[in-house]
């Protein structure tokens, strides 16, 4: 009695579903690994305190806004330094050199009395950053922001 056994061959259509649904679950699992060794930051170390005064800080923007003559930053790529005029006199600023992608890289400078200021820039890493400048007149704040590339 010679039985012989067929061999059933999966078909074509259930490999395909098959392998799709592995791909999709290593590729998931792939993602999840990744995400998790990822370093992430909030903007600011003190970002929910800083939430709280930001209506302060839109009205410090718009009385800038509302000069008539405006403070005036420029970057000198050459010399590697950043110039300072402020036409209006004022009790205090700052200057804060804010760079997105790594905030311990931020930079603040306290302003002088001068109505021109120069800052280098010679250490500061290459790429994009936030010249945040904020000033006190007569009991009033004002804000202005100027992005800046470095380029060394």
């Amino acid at each position: 009695m010679n039985i012989k056994q067929e061999k059933k061959s999966i078909p074509v259509w259930a490999w395909g579903i098959g392998l799709f649904y592995t791909s999709f679950v290593l590729v998931f699992a792939g993602f999840a690994i990744y995400s998790t060794h990822l370093g992430f930051q909030f903007v600011t170390p003190d970002y929910y305190k800083d939430s709280v005064n930001y209506q302060k800080h839109i009205m410090a923007r718009q009385r800038a806004q509302s000069l008539a003559e405006k403070p005036t930053l420029i970057y000198n790529a050459k010399e590697q330094n950043i110039t300072l005029e402020i036409p209006v006199t004022f009790t205090s600023g700052k200057l804060f050199f804010y760079r997105p992608n790594d905030h311990k890289q931020d930079r603040s400078q306290v302003l002088s009395n001068q109505a021109t200021q120069v800052f280098s820039v010679q250490d500061y890493s290459k790429g994009k950053w936030k010249m945040q400048l904020t000033w006190q007149t007569n009991g009033k704040s004002y804000y202005q922001e100027k992005e800046l590339y470095i380029t060394n």
